[in-house]
């Protein structure tokens, strides 16, 4: 049976033969989708422990101890050129265009390849010839793909445009007809994308997505590539991708306005209670008992009183007498469910308030398919053409999407102490999250032309497992973690994760607590009086981030402003410009 591009790329044995042959390997073709042949390269060099025998510092091979390849600063060149022509040529010439060069290179890769395993043995004197050309099929694919992630690009390549519609438009859900729940809210509710942007990968092995940052610290496939991005198989990570529909505004044109609401601000510790009635705390302490702990549940009509949407609305107001528009409001961990947040979005982007608004993102309780748990909801405003009788018109429009937290809570005994919820969780027991994590997905937006943004739950922060290899190889430059926390002061968790993240991605973190729980520490006095509601680093310097809402603040308005910093480089030399978002100011909104 003939196999595909992909059935060789996971292969870990030499070439199967033509026809039964034991003599004659078989060298497939090549792929005429750059990401195609980066799944392959990138993938076999991954499996062949390839990347850690690189030496980035010579272009002559030596006999090394370990065994070290090198890539010469020509053939380098050439590799770059090659990806770079390949891009524009697709641009105006037809599909299915291959540069000779490539073609070349892929069928001396295969010969070579067939030839050598894999695998090869940890006393092994000299590296396998064909790593030296999967790096140059690597870099080449690479470079090809600079404008993968943006289908708006007016100069992107025809070949793009084929790999945008195999995995954004036979992915989409279309718009919702149930006029009672979704009446005039011009909202689909999105799959996101396909789990890579490579047509012909297996992707219960391994995926390809656009890349946006180089990670420049350590050694692995996240530094061997600057715009696109090898990802885990989607058993252990689904990642989407949610294409803007029209062209983004540049970093430069204005500041990015975020509102940032603590909601609930106060939690009554009856709030968190017993979940499961067949497993409770009295019978976890029982001698012999099978577990020694029990789960909790988050109540949130026990909240205080307070309408959201008629809070935020006047929140926004208040906000846009300083400034011109306000670009995205975010909530933290379990602020709400599904409905109210869909009523939220449906109020505050409107004429009468926030007709500018960009982004919504909130931790809610449920989602819209009412299946219960720990989730975080994003909705993405845009616009879309639409033709009418000729007549091209912008029709504005929102996505909406959801993901469940990754990682359960576990409150143990000081915690418990320290938030003074020990009247509804017994300390002595450890007490689980009621929530189930599933199918683990990351969701990543581009929100201006450079830029992009993802979130994450709580744990997902401080969990290294699954996502954070993701971000590594994605590379935002901008990552929301909502909380349901204390205060987000230095030297706390939040903070020292943030931090490692910041510093490893070169990405702006932002987490955001309730004022609720800080509230509660407050009250027991754990970390003296304390209002810090959110908490920002960036490679430019951290700042802590307050409500003072014993004097009537509801939010805080930040102000994030896009720096160029020095450029990034890829292990093999390849540089790119690097964004950072810094924030530039932050002030406490009251509502009017």
């Amino acid at each position: 049976m003939v196999q595909t591009v992909s059935e060789f790329a996971f292969s870990i044995s030499n070439l199967p033969p033509i026809d039964g042959s034991t003599n004659i390997p078989r060298i497939p073709d090549a792929p005429d989708y750059p990401p195609d042949i980066f799944l392959v390269m990138a993938s076999l060099l991954e499996s062949a422990g390839a990347y850690a025998h690189f030496d980035p510092a010579s272009d002559n091979d030596i006999e090394t101890n370990p065994p070290t390849f090198v890539l010469p600063k020509e053939d380098r060149d050439i590799a770059i050129s090659t990806g770079q022509a390949w891009s524009q040529n697709a641009i105006k010439d037809r599909f299915g265009y291959i540069p000779d060069n490539v073609l070349a290179l892929w069928g001396t890769f295969f010969r070579l390849y067939g030839e050598e395993t894999v695998r090869v043995r940890a006393d092994f004197k000299t590296t396998p010839v064909w790593w030296k050309h999967a790096l140059e099929l690597l870099i080449i694919s690479d470079e090809a793909s600079e404008t993968l992630g943006n289908p708006t690009s007016t100069e992107a390549p025809k070949f793009i445009d084929k790999i945008h519609f195999g995995v954004f438009e036979n992915v989409r859900t279309q718009e919702q007809h149930d006029t009672t729940r979704w009446k005039d809210s011009k909202l689909l509710i999105s799959n996101g994308s396909a789990a890579s942007f490579a047509l012909s990968g297996r992707k219960e092995v391994a995926n390809v997505f656009p890349k946006l940052n180089i990670t420049t610290r350590g050694c692995s496939h996240r530094n061997f590539s600057k715009n696109l991005s090898l990802l885990p198989k989607t058993g252990t990570v689904r990642c989407h991708w949610h294409a803007p529909q029209r062209a983004l505004a540049t970093e430069n044109e204005k500041t990015v306005d975020i509102l940032l609401v603590p909601f609930p601000f106060e939690i009554p510790a009856k709030v968190f209670s017993e979940a499961n009635p067949n497993h409770t705390a009295m019978a976890a302490m029982e001698p012999g008992s099978p577990r020694s702990w029990a789960n909790f549940r988050i109540d949130q009509s026990l909240y205080n009183a307070e309408d959201i949407p008629s809070l935020t609305e006047r929140l926004i107001t208040a906000a846009k007498k300083d400034v011109s528009s306000v670009n995205g409001v975010i909530f933290p961990e379990y602020a709400m469910k599904f409905e109210t947040f869909h009523t939220l979005g449906e109020r505050i982007r409107s004429k009468k308030c926030e007709p500018e608004l960009e982004f919504l993102v909130a931790g809610s309780s449920d989602n819209c398919q009412n299946q219960f748990g720990n989730y975080v909801l994003t909705r993405v405003w845009n616009k879309i053409e639409k033709d009418y009788s000729n007549a091209a018109e912008e029709v504005d429009f929102s996505l909406m999407s959801s993901r469940r937290k990754h990682h359960r809570w576990m409150l143990d005994g000081p915690q418990i102490d320290s938030y003074g919820l020990s009247s509804s969780l017994d300390p002595r027991i450890n007490w689980w999250e009621n929530h189930i994590a599933g199918f683990r997905e990351l969701h990543f937006y581009p929100f201006r032309q450079n830029s992009l943004f993802t979130t994450l739950i709580c744990e997902d922060l401080a969990r290294m497992d699954p996502c954070h290899e993701v971000l590594k190889s994605v590379g935002p430059n901008l990552v929301f973690s909502l909380l349901m926390d204390g205060p987000q002061i230095d030297g706390r968790w939040p903070a020292r994760y943030s931090k490692a993240l910041s510093e490893d991605i070169g990405c702006s973190v932002l987490t955001l607590t309730s004022y609720g729980l800080i509230d509660r520490t407050n009250a027991c006095a754990v970390h003296g009086k304390n209002e810090t509601v959110a908490y920002f680093t960036s490679p430019l310097g951290t700042r802590e981030i307050k409500l003072p809402y014993s004097n009537g603040a509801r939010g805080v308005l930040l102000s994030l402003t896009s720096e160029i910093v020095e450029s990034q480089c890829t292990i093999d030399g390849r540089f790119k410009t690097r964004r950072v978002w810094r924030l530039a100011n932050s002030r406490p909104i009251y509502p009017i």
